[in-house]
């Protein structure tokens, strides 16, 4: 025999397992969408992984190739050397460089003032600019001065 208050005892538990089964229920729900989002980023890091693998044995293919070459062709240095010859005789016949400062930092070397101021033009100043130094008469600061050509004696010789 059932009596009342045993019913209302056993109802009252059942009610309390539905509300437990509903808790365990949505839990279960947020734990399945989480396993999920995790098997979606192992996914992408394994489709990631292997994109990155690709590349890389490409690099490696590139950087081996690459290895592989000589810097220069035979016949480039051959050209190159040529070239230094004749930089090197020239050198001996010219008694002076001029030295081409921008803003008292060294810009580069050249044979001629011609050739110096040609390359100041094409970084900027033009060419009715430029005034010749008057010797005796002090120089100005060189950073104060954009542009400056200076003769250089070689081979040690003043």
């Amino acid at each position: 025999m059932v009596t009342t208050r045993r019913l209302r005892a056993i109802e009252a538990a059942a009610a309390t397992e539905r509300e437990r089964t509903v808790e365990v229920r949505e839990h279960h729900a947020l734990r399945e969408a989480e396993v999920e989002e995790l098997v979606a980023e192992i996914r992408q890091a394994e489709a990631d992984r292997e994109d990155l693998a690709a590349r890389l044995a490409v690099v490696e293919a590139e950087r081996d190739e690459a290895r592989a070459q000589p810097l220069l062709t035979h016949e480039d240095q051959v050209a190159l050397r040529a070239l230094l010859r004749q930089a090197r005789r020239q050198a001996r016949k010219v008694p002076h460089v001029f030295v081409l400062y921008q803003r008292g930092r060294l810009h580069s070397l050249h044979a001629t003032v011609e050739s110096a101021e040609a390359a100041a033009e094409a970084e900027g100043p033009p060419h009715s600019g430029w005034t010749p130094h008057t010797p005796g008469e002090p120089l100005s600061p060189a950073a104060e001065v954009a542009w400056r050509i200076c003769p250089m004696a070689l081979g040690g010789a003043q």
